[in-house]
């Protein structure tokens, strides 16, 4: 069976090639966007808001691992919502194996 990884904040530069590269590994990718789109059978997409708890409990639930590249430079309250969210869907997530976490807000 193919490990998950989940990532956030894959629509942006940063994403896409952290997504290029991964299409050489053997595994199962969740993806949370609002504007990306994948035809890539590896791929699940989830659409929604990471501001959502619900949400992101949903994209991390059976993943192995968690790729965190999510910023929104246009409000810096929403990333504290964002970050404490993962936060909150990792500590129940009993599968999470490790969180690679980048501020893209200094990338």
């Amino acid at each position: 069976m193919k490990e998950i990884i989940s990532i956030t904040g894959s629509s942006s530069y940063l994403g896409q090639n952290v997504l290029k590269s991964l299409k050489k590994n053997n595994f199962f990718i969740k993806l949370s966007s609002r504007k990306i789109n994948s035809k890539n059978k590896q791929h699940k997409i989830y659409i929604g808001n990471l501001t959502n708890r619900k949400f992101v409990n949903d994209l991390i639930s059976s993943a192995s691992y968690l790729i965190n590249l999510a910023y929104n430079k246009e409000n810096h309250k929403e990333n504290l919502l964002i970050t404490d969210n993962i936060i909150s869907a990792v500590n129940n997530s009993k599968k999470i194996k490790k969180i690679i976490h980048v501020s893209t807000a200094m990338v």
